[in-house]
């Protein structure tokens, strides 16, 4: 399901882009509808039946990766190509203390007193936080430029950058 999510998530938005649609207002597209599909998802901690559970959580871990195929994807579309190894480095990096956050220290906090459903049915509710982020903090995802300054220090001292 999650290798669908990741295709699919791809896919949409580069065929908003053929459609004439601008890459941000394209690959946001994409993330919010896979965002929207993740609370639908969480509600697999709430049904009785084994079968819509597992399909329900098949639509989280499809709608994460096509958010997350997205997204990744930014970077290139925003960043020079020299920075988007580094950019996605630090993304990374984030994305692992994030994960050490919200998968193991919260829940184990957490679970203890209120139990999975309420942990699921918020955690599910984060990507939609997250696309929010995006849009605030990248806004039309207009590429950035980057510029060296040189700034030259007394005579016989190195350059400082």
């Amino acid at each position: 399901m999650s290798g669908l999510g990741s295709m699919a998530g791809g896919w949409f938005s580069g065929f908003l882009m053929r459609r004439g649609w601008s890459k941000s207002k394209a690959r946001k597209t994409a993330m919010f509808v896979c965002a929207a599909l993740t609370p639908v998802a969480g509600l697999g901690v709430l049904v009785n039946d084994g079968r819509l559970a597992v399909a329900l959580f098949g639509l989280a871990t499809s709608a994460h990766q096509g958010f997350m195929a997205n997204l990744f994807t930014t970077t290139s579309d925003v960043f020079p190509k020299s920075a988007v190894a580094s950019v996605n480095g630090i993304g990374g990096c984030l994305g692992g203390f994030g994960g050490v956050l919200f998968s193991a220290l919260i829940p184990g906090y957490v679970v203890g007193r209120v139990g999975y459903t309420p942990l699921f049915l918020t955690m599910s509710s984060f990507y939609l936080i997250a696309l929010v982020l995006v849009h605030v903090l990248m806004g039309d995802l207009s590429p950035v430029t980057a510029r060296a300054t040189i700034r030259y220090s007394p005579a016989g001292s190195r350059p400082r950058h």
